[in-house]
């Protein structure tokens, strides 16, 4: 309306300019904190009398007196007697302003008339709404039994042409699909007053639509209605909060009437229209009708504001939609300021997608709200058999039927078949507040409410023209919980996954992906939050608030069971990497040593699980970069390219890096992230009607991904399994936003996904710990220490949540966070002067000496060689493993000798060539790390063929074979006889001797000997007896099968055991046999291979005729 016309009509009703005929005046609302409900107008008494129920508990009982009676009369004519005085000064009015006054006052006549023609019609069903409906209240809250009522509308034009099915199926968004079919054939639709059962009736212009219906209102609040002024003319009240004026929805009883504009500083002047007709739900959009809203702040705490707000207009949901355009929405409104249904907030009418798609996700909100039952499975199969039957199985309704005789439980009203869902309290409330109601005649006032008034402390009083601090925090909106459940499944999956391969590394080798899927999530879930545009500063508190604190708590609780258990050269790692830990650089600290995560997996790492914690971090400082990159201006509209860019940038990274880098390093986990920004980033516009194929598609995929991973893929050292399954989580993910599949909603593991941070960061200390102790106390004590060690965490984990559950704030957490820092850095300090002094005091000489022994042990160097140039002439096979670990010597002798094996033969060399100084005129050393020579290894196939041709060129006197063959402990007998003296039979072909060293039969030891020694020393634990292995002669027993008289065999298991067992260590001077957990032995137990070696190499030269 122009300004000049509204100021004209104010002042002709003696009213100050532009104040509206009936303004709600100070609108209260916290720009934090929220409600759901609007601004009460007034309302006459007839009004009041006749609608409101006598079963509320502010019962209004006043007849009407003929004065009231006579109300609305007056009020018309007071409405045209105002016209007719503007019409009287038209004389003064100059032309344009005329043209648009008598413009004006044709579309107040019009619109009078259409008022007349729906009070009529809404006249004619004043019995709709029955009375004393059956009323329970629970918990606070009050409910209504379901009843029968007929809704009536008439016919809108955009209905026209149309068929009525269509009509009710497409624009009711409570009813079933097939619903409209159904009632129609059940005769329960009317048009023009005739009962309607063809399902094919097109509706026509002017027709009076009407629907009987079962109705489940929606519960409210159990509060009374306060009156606040009670005059002959005016009935004034104050309303329960979750209470609507009027009839709306699925509210009708529960209502107002079913029950009995401050100071210029920020104006938004913006128009409103319905984004979703059947929700009234509403946007900025320029063809919307002109709104006017003026706010000013009251007073805020720094963290949040409570604002005054006056409006001029009355258009649906105006000061939330105005509130949202200015970036501001009421923080715990559920639909206005909801991140996944507005993904880019609204402010500014900046929606970044279209009308339609909006209205798209707010339905696909709807549908996931607190409010949305679950609809029974055999519902929608029967409406669909009884939308499709010939003749129904259902009696149609006769036309004579009343309310009354209509039975209580309807089977085709979707509201009773569906599973309801208890209401959590803060659904009923919005803290938005109608204040002042006033005209220029009369006035009247509520009292603030409680959200609303000023704290004493830390709040400041403000008047500046700037409305409110930066963007507020969203709380539960109505699209979804604060937590997806489908996400919190995946990341139940996820940890379950990382356990099993942290425990049962054989039986589940791909566990570890689970990491990837935590890093799809994470760069949905951050780009989400930075598309709420919060400020960098409270982006980084909240990280922290939500990482950091629980993560100090489990550095702690590490540090400190490690200085009591670990022996001081463990310590001393623990130290090192919790150095690393604290500045959350581990991943950066093992590309620095170079490590091999498998590897160090038997080792005791407390701390190896935290390298992916310390990607995460490194990501959230760069996230916000990477998100200005993606959104900017001059990148909005090519977000999917800008996404898909960096993670091919990554990519690249990742190809061209050597496997610790690709493992550990951020740029080559971006593009895992960019996946993650890309789901958050894509529009979803799937149409209703493939929603079941939607269903489907979810648990399929979902299905495909753990099946490809697991079965197809097999671990394949390319990265294929890492990019398959990082791509089907991004694309359940991508469902998600559309469809909760029943697959990944499963309680118990959406539970243990809530827990997962904490399971993450506990369960590998706890593993190691467990381990550490088993080597020393046995079950009884390691399972103590781990109840303890468990116990220990979750009482920190209980005073960080006490903390935050009293609304701790960051300088809070910031605080508790560097007491246990300082803590750690403490213990650290103190155990390192405890361990020097230790061993600085010790004097027990054959314990300083062992322990002195095994922390400086080394392998036999190698002899004096040289590079085997003519070997790699013959073949053409150039693996960095086997170049690296092969060589030449020459000697004196004649002999010429070929040692073939692995690394195990490459550790031996030395003393080969020592026992065979002067015999030999060539020793070649021909060896590839993991290759057996006995047995097939479907990777050592080119070495096989390698050796094979060096064998034959160089002919040796004596081939020695050493090294380990997997195939004596997975290949059956008989199969494991028939390659051993297939191979044999080749090497006996083109050599004079044969020498098999027996080393099989020791295949790796569940303790590395060496660091169990160390340990025990220096703890001080002297018993020994368990460092032993069983005798095994299996390899001896092939071997006795095929041997000959140039055919000899190296029993090691009687040179290294006694009668029943094999120990690990000299008893003597207690040094070990073995340097490391798979057997290799060090200088030690050479040493006491040697006279074995010394006794066979002579019966070798002998047999050949040689002194």
């Amino acid at each position: 309306m122009d300004q000049s016309i509204l100021d004209k009509r104010n002042k002709s009703a003696g009213r100050p300019p532009s104040q509206s005929s009936l303004a709600c005046s100070d609108v209260l609302l916290s720009a934090y904190v929220m409600s759901d409900t609007g601004c009460a107008s007034p309302i006459t008494s007839e009004a009041a009398s006749t609608n409101v129920s006598g079963d509320y508990k502010a019962t209004i009982k006043r007849p009407a007196t003929e004065n009231e009676e006579e109300a609305p009369v007056k009020q018309a004519r007071l409405e045209e007697s105002t016209e007719e005085k503007e019409e009287g000064k038209e004389s003064i009015v100059k032309a344009e302003e005329q043209k648009r006054a008598e413009k004006e006052i044709d579309r107040v006549t019009k619109k009078k008339e259409r008022i007349s023609r729906q009070a009529k019609f809404a006249f004619d069903a004043d019995d709709d709404i029955p009375m004393n409906i059956p009323v329970t209240v629970k918990n606070g809250v009050r409910h209504l039994a379901p009843y029968w009522t007929v809704y009536r509308t008439r016919a809108k034009g955009r209905w026209f042409g149309r068929k009525l099915v269509d009509v009710f199926s497409q624009e009711f968004l409570s009813t079933n699909v097939n619903y409209a079919r159904v009632a129609t054939r059940l005769g329960r639709i009317w048009v023009n007053g005739k009962q309607m059962k063809n399902v094919d009736y097109v509706i026509q212009n002017n027709d009076t639509i009407e629907h009987w219906g079962h109705r489940h209102e929606h519960p409210i609040l159990d509060e009374e209605i306060r009156i606040v002024a009670d005059t002959p003319s005016l009935l004034v009240i104050d309303k329960p909060a979750s209470m609507p004026v009027h009839a709306c929805g699925q509210y009708a009883v529960h209502t107002v009437l079913g029950q009995l504009r401050v100071r210029e500083e920020i104006v938004v002047k913006e128009p409103i229209g319905t984004l979703v007709v059947s929700m009234g739900i509403q946007c900025i959009r320029p063809d919307g009708k002109h709104a006017l809203t003026r706010f000013r702040r009251m007073w805020t705490d720094g963290t949040q504001s409570v604002v005054r707000a006056e409006i001029e207009t009355g258009r649906t949901h105006q000061i939330r939609v105005h509130l949202q355009y200015l970036g501001y929405p009421i923080a715990n409104d559920k639909l206005y300021n909801c991140p996944e249904v507005w993904p880019k907030g609204g402010k500014g009418a900046e929606f970044g997608m279209t009308y339609e798609e909006l209205g798209i996700r707010v339905q696909a909100a709807h549908k996931a709200s607190l409010w949305h039952e679950t609809v029974n499975e055999d519902y929608v199969g029967k409406m669909e058999r009884l939308a499709n039957q010939d003749e129904l199985e259902l009696a149609a309704d006769a036309p004579e039927i009343s309310r009354w005789e209509r039975p209580d439980y309807d089977p085709v009203c979707l509201s009773c078949n569906v599973t309801k869902k208890e209401t959590p309290m803060d659904h009923f409330r919005i803290f938005l507040h109608c204040l002042n109601y006033e005209t220029a005649k009369w006035s009247y006032s509520t009292p603030l409410p409680k959200w609303a008034e000023q704290p004493n402390e830390e709040s400041t009083s403000v008047s500046s023209p700037d409305l409110m601090l930066p963007y507020p925090t969203a709380s539960k909106c109505i699209s979804k919980p604060q937590k997806r459940q489908d996400i919190q499944c995946l990341r139940g999956i996820s940890i379950i996954a990382v356990i099993l391969v942290h425990t049962r590394p054989l039986l589940f080798p791909l566990g570890y992906l689970g990491v990837d899927v935590f890093f799809i999530m994470s760069g949905y879930l951050i780009s989400s939050i930075l598309s709420r545009r919060p400020s960098l500063t409270q982006f980084y508190k909240r990280r922290f608030i939500r990482i950091v604190p629980v993560y100090a708590a489990m550095l702690l609780v590490v540090v400190s069971i490690a200085a009591f258990l670990f022996a001081p050269t463990d310590f001393a790692d623990v130290a090192t990497s919790t150095k690393w830990c604290l500045i959350f650089a581990r991943n950066i600290h093992q590309i620095l040593e170079s490590k091999d995560y498998w590897a160090q997996t038997s080792e005791f790492s407390q701390f190896l699980h935290t390298w992916s914690l310390a990607v995460e971090i490194q990501f959230y400082l760069v996230a916000p970069l990477l998100h200005f990159i993606i959104t900017s201006t001059l990148g909005g509209k090519l977000k999917i390219p800008k996404t898909l860019t960096l993670a091919a940038v990554s990519m690249i990274f990742y190809s061209l890096s050597d496997a610790t880098s690709q493992f550990y390093s951020l740029h080559c986990r971006i593009w895992q992230f960019m996946l993650g920004f890309l789901v958050a980033c894509s529009s979803v516009k799937i149409p209703e009607v493939f929603e079941n194929r939607l269903r489907w598609a979810s648990a399929l995929s979902f299905c495909l991904t753990m099946i490809i991973s697991v079965v197809v893929l097999g671990g394949f050292s390319t990265g294929a399994d890492r990019i398959v399954v990082s791509t089907c989580a991004a694309l359940l993910i991508l469902i998600g936003e559309v469809h909760q599949s029943r697959v990944l909603t499963n309680p118990l593991l959406t539970v243990i996904g809530n827990y997962s941070y904490e399971l993450y960061l506990i369960h590998w200390p706890v593993i190691v710990a467990f381990q550490y102790s088993m080597m020393f106390d046995g079950i009884e004590k390691s399972v103590l220490l781990v109840l303890m060690m468990i116990t220990f965490f979750l009482v920190l984990l209980k005073i960080y949540y006490d903390i935050n559950r009293l609304k701790a704030t960051f300088k809070t957490n910031f605080v508790y966070t560097s007491i246990i820092y300082a803590v750690i850095i403490a213990i650290l300090i103190v155990k390192a002067k405890s361990n020097h002094l230790e061993q600085k005091d010790s004097t027990d000489d054959l314990r300083t000496s062992a322990m002195k022994w095994a922390m400086g042990y080394e392998f036999f160097p190698l002899p004096p060689h040289e590079k085997d140039r003519e070997a790699t002439e013959w073949k053409s096979y150039r693996n960095p493993s086997h170049v690296e670990f092969s060589y030449l010597v020459r000697g004196s002798g004649n002999l010429s000798i070929l040692l073939l094996g692995n690394s195990f033969g490459f550790r031996a060399s030395p003393v080969i060539a020592e026992v065979l100084t002067g015999s030999f005129r060539i020793l070649r050393v021909f060896t590839e790390l993991g290759c057996p020579i006995l047995t097939s290894q479907s990777n050592c196939t080119k070495f096989h063929e390698a050796f094979k041709i060096v064998l034959e060129k160089m002919k040796p006197d004596i081939t020695w074979v050493i090294a380990k063959e997997p195939g004596f402990f997975t290949y059956s007998e008989a199969e494991l006889a028939k390659q051993v003296e297939s191979s044999v039979q080749l090497l006996k072909v083109h050599s004079k001797i044969v020498i098999i060293d027996g080393q099989s039969d020791y295949f790796g030891f569940k303790l590395d000997p060496r660091m169990t020694m160390i340990r025990r020393l220096q703890l001080r634990k002297m018993n020994f007896s368990d460092l032993q292995t069983a005798l095994h002669q299996k390899e001896w027993e092939v071997m006795r099968s095929i041997s000959g008289p140039t055919i000899l065999f190296n029993n090691v298991s009687e040179q290294m055991c006694d009668a029943d067992a094999c120990p690990l260590y000299n008893a003597v001077n207690l040094h070990h046999y073995y340097g490391d957990r798979d057997g290799h032995f060090n200088q030690e137990g050479l040493k006491r291979l040697r006279p074995g070696y010394e006794a066979i190499t002579r019966e070798a030269v002998k047999i050949l005729g040689y002194k």
